[in-house]
């Protein structure tokens, strides 16, 4: 996808192209059942070339986005998540093409959150977020005036 399109401004190039709609879109383009579901596709795969097509695109797809991120992070593992990351069949894919691809493929692990990532990763913002309002912690932590870890003033504090 292109990043300058406005439409992949809300979630993101490569969830439009790789996200829940965007597989349901691919493999119903490919011949697929329409009205079928992510988890459908997938449960699919033994017996639907649509489906086997779909999975192996998509996963060409986030082959890419891995190879570019590894020429400029070059990070030593990459933790898959959410409900299609977590897809033992699609890492399998993933590996299969970045063997194609790299001399020395970056390891791939799923997440031991599985499709539960988003929302524990909220879970830990919001309390990231309420300990720095409760304390008074800015983002570059440093403490502000009148937090409960440095009074700004006598007024601040109980008697």
């Amino acid at each position: 996808g292109d990043p300058f399109d406005s439409r992949n401004h809300l979630v993101g190039t490569l969830e439009m192209a790789t996200g829940s709609a965007a597989i349901v879109q691919r493999y119903i383009g490919l011949g697929g059942t329409s009205g079928a579901t992510v988890r459908d596709i997938f449960d699919r795969l033994d017996k639907d070339e649509a489906a086997r097509t779909t999975v192996d695109e998509v996963a060409r797809i986030i082959a890419s986005a891995i190879v570019a991120i590894h020429s400029v992070i070059d990070p030593a593992l990459i933790i898959m998540g959410g409900s299609i990351g977590a897809r033992t069949e699609l890492k399998v894919a993933l590996e299969r093409h970045l063997a194609r691809c790299m001399a020395n493929p970056v390891p791939l692990e799923i997440s031991s959150l599985g499709s539960r990532a988003t929302l524990v990763g909220a879970v830990g913002t919001a309390l990231t977020h309420l300990h720095r309002s409760l304390f008074g912690i800015t983002p570059s932590g440093e403490p502000t005036s009148g937090s409960l870890g440095r009074p700004g003033s006598d007024r601040d504090v109980a008697a």
